[in-house]
């Protein structure tokens, strides 16, 4: 609540012209977290929620369980678990701490979504991730998240472990499809969104919410999938 109200108020002291922005300098490197809701996660979310069916049984979900439980349609009937790489195993929720990147680590067969929001632009081995993702999945098992496309660089990330890529929907569908049955590819965003998320703004500075509902894959800001495991 008080993290909130500071930015609402820092919103009010900075207020922003969208018309007159400066070319040379973002008003938040950080992507809009100072100032609000980033708009990259107004796209996540409405994705996730769209597909919030899929967010049931044996879950796993990227640092912390943030989304499955805001999404999973039957918490009562699943279990929770996150992929942290600093942590050892413990409960609860279990934590796991395997690499994405080296599929050899990662257990086989034992989830039935696994929910991975923007991160497979911080993996440089972003097939191995791609196999790691697959392998941890039970049969008939979803793939479920979002990869960055048009938007600044994760200072945060970069700094700690790297930020390498940016994708597109045919890029991202060509690599899930070598591992995965079927795929379920959906752009979000457009040239509006794009210069939003560059500048950091944040959702709710935005007054026309109607940018939100056009997309344009030339200036794709988030690209949701999906990825079903054969049976």
């Amino acid at each position: 609540m008080l993290s909130s109200l500071k930015k609402s108020i820092k919103r009010m002291l900075n207020p922003v012209d969208l018309k007159s922005l400066n070319a040379d300098s973002p008003v938040d490197e950080h992507m809009g977290f100072s100032r609000g809701t980033p708009i990259d996660r107004y796209f996540i979310e409405k994705y996730l929620s769209d597909n919030s069916k899929k967010i049931q049984g044996n879950l796993l979900e990227v640092a912390e369980d943030k989304y499955i439980r805001q999404f999973c349609t039957s918490i009562e009937n699943s279990n929770f678990a996150i992929l942290d790489f600093s942590s050892e195993v413990s409960t609860p929720p279990t934590k796991y701490n395997f690499d994405l990147e080296k599929p050899e680590t990662c257990p086989e067969e034992e989830f039935d979504t696994f929910v991975c929001t923007n991160t497979l632009n911080f993996l440089y081995e972003v097939r191995a991730a791609i196999k790691s993702s697959h392998k941890i999945l039970k049969p008939g098992g979803c793939f479920l998240g979002t990869v960055a496309s048009y938007t600044q660089v994760s200072k945060f990330d970069y700094e700690r472990w790297g930020d390498y890529w940016r994708f597109t929907d045919k890029s991202l569908k060509r690599l899930l499809e070598e591992e995965f049955k079927d795929v379920e590819i959906k752009v979000f965003g457009n040239f509006s969104t794009a210069l939003g998320l560059m500048q950091g703004l944040s959702v709710e500075e935005i007054q026309d919410k109607s940018i939100f509902d056009s997309v344009d894959p030339t200036y794709a800001s988030v690209i949701g999938f999906k990825a079903i495991k054969g049976e």
